[in-house]
Parts: structure tokens; C-alpha cells; sequence
């Protein structure tokens, strides 16, 4: 036993060095209770970043796939959705097919909050999540009451192919867009028509209606009626515009049952465009 004595003693003091190391790697490691964690180990420091970053992200909501780029500024997140498509199941060949429904840029328009949280909407859903790593977002999409989870992961770092090109410049001033509409109407200017479109622009229930197509399907004599009432703010306003206004004609002829809807958008680039024609009336 006197023997062991010194041995027994080495060995304790062995495992009481090796604790105490521990306990004070693992004091540096964990914050005591109650502080704020090191920012630089922590989720949040993806969720502000103290200079701007344009990233790319996609994900799944269910049998949907969505591509977005984020641009993220200190709080507050702006960008597009890129791209969404759908899987679905052929009826006549039994096979999974996978079917685009937006290739269009749509703008998008949030904010992140001071706990990893994040939520931004593209002016059709809402996404509610939080950083769940500084590359990954898990949360649920909201559209009225149906909520579905969703989970996205960071891609990469945008560059200039991966940002939408620039829409042509019209003005800010309400009044000199109005008054640049209607003489562009009353002249038949395609052109000028044209360079007043939104990216997005809703044809009756083509919610991505190309240029040419809203063209080709323009009622000229409807539009003119139209615009003739008196044009103001629209009851409804996406909220990834900074605001909305529009002309309605709710008899367009004596046996119409809809009414003709002409939609005015002003983007978060202070520009305003025409959005919207819903008609025919009838």
C-alpha cells in the first residue's frame, strides 16, 4: 500500500490536471448564462451582415423547387425569386415530369431579426424561418391559412450572369407617367407601351404574360374607355411594391359581366409601370 500510495497520487493529479484544462477550454467555448454569444460561431452573423451580399439559394416546398437570389443589408432583404417548378406525375405515361411555372423574376422584399429569424414575401407567398446554419433556412411558407415547411440551402455567391437585367427607366412622378400612358394609348405606340411594362405583368389570369402577347391581345378601344375614369389607388397592393394604383371600368358594355381592370405598379426601384389588364369585360 505505501508502494501504490505515490502512484494512486500521480494518477489523480493527473486526471485533476486534465479536468481543469477541460473545464477552462470549455469556459472559453461556452458563454455563462444569460451572456450573448461569440458572433463569429453564431447563426446570426449570417443573418446581418455588416457589409451587403448577394447570394444564391434553393430549396423545396414539397413537390416545388425554388431558385432565389437573396441580397442581404445589414437587415433588410431584397431580390428575386429566379425560377420555380413543380414535379408532377404524367397521367397517360404514369412517369414523373417536372413542369416550370414562373421563369420570371420576381421581386422579393424582407427583413431578418435580431434572433436568426428571417421573412420575406414574393407578393404571392410569405416565408417565415430562421437561419438554421449560416448555409441553411428552415421555416414554413404561408399563403393565407395553408402553411408548408420549407427548407433552403445557400448555393453559392451571385454574380452579374445571375442578376436580372435592368428594366428600362420610366419616372417616379405619378402624374407625367399617367399623362405618358394615355398619349401612348391614344397613339397605338406599341413601343412606348412597351418600355412602360412591368417584369410581371398579369394578363386576365396569365400571371406572366410576355410583351408581345399582352399586345396582340390589346383591346385598344377598351383600354381608352378605361383609362377615361378616373385613376387612384388600388384597394389592392402587393406588398412587394411601394405602391398601386389603378382604372376601372365596371360596365364596359350593356351586357358585360366583368368588369376591365387596368393595374398600375410603383417597384422598389421608385419607377412606375403598368402591372395588370384584366378584360375582356364580357
Amino acid at each position: 500500500m505505501k508502494l501504490l500510495a505515490p502512484r494512486l497520487a500521480t494518477v489523480i493529479l493527473g486526471h485533476g490536471l486534465a479536468l481543469l484544462l477541460l473545464s477552462a477550454t470549455y469556459s472559453q467555448q461556452v458563454p455563462p448564462y444569460g451572456a450573448k454569444a461569440d458572433a463569429s460561431r453564431h447563426t446570426g452573423q449570417a443573418v446581418a451582415p455588416q457589409t451587403a451580399v448577394q447570394e444564391l439559394w434553393k430549396g423545396d416546398v414539397k413537390n416545388e423547387h425554388f431558385h432565389f437570389l437573396i441580397i442581404r443589408d445589414g437587415r433588410s432583404i431584397s431580390g428575386w425569386l429566379l425560377g420555380r417548378e413543380v414535379d408532377y406525375t404524367d397521367r397517360q405515361t404514369k412517369e414523373r415530369k417536372q413542369s416550370v411555372i414562373s421563369k420570371v423574376p420576381i421581386d422579393i422584399v424582407g427583413e431578418t431579426s435580431e434572433t436568426s429569424g428571417i421573412q420575406f414575401e414574393d407578393g404571392t407567398f410569405v416565408y417565415k424561418g430562421k437561419f438554421e446554419t449560416p448555409d441553411s433556412i428552415v421555416g414554413m411558407r404561408v399563403s393565407g391559412e395553408v402553411k408548408m415547411p420549407f427548407r433552403f440551402e445557400r448555393t453559392g455567391v451571385a454574380g452579374p450572369s445571375n442578376i436580372p437585367s435592368p428594366l428600362p427607366a420610366t419616372t417616379a412622378d405619378w402624374n407625367l407617367f399617367l399623362i405618358r400612358f394615355k398619349n401612348a394609348v391614344r397613339l397605338h405606340d406599341q413601343n412606348a407601351l412597351k418600355r412602360m411594362m412591368a417584369r410581371r405583368f398579369e394578363l386576365a389570369e396569365d400571371l406572366e404574360a410576355s410583351p408581345d402577347e399582352v399586345l396582340r391581345h390589346l383591346d385598344w378601344k377598351q383600354l381608352a374607355r378605361a383609362m377615361s375614369f378616373n385613376v387612384g389607388r388600388c384597394p389592392y397592393k402587393p406588398t412587394t411594391v411601394k405602391q398601386a394604383n389603378c382604372a376601372i371600368d365596371a360596365h364596359p358594355c350593356p351586357k358585360c359581366v366583368y368588369e376591365v381592370f387596368i393595374g398600375f405598379q410603383k417597384g422598389q426601384d421608385n419607377q412606375w409601370r403598368w402591372s395588370s389588364i384584366v378584360y375582356p369585360g364580357d
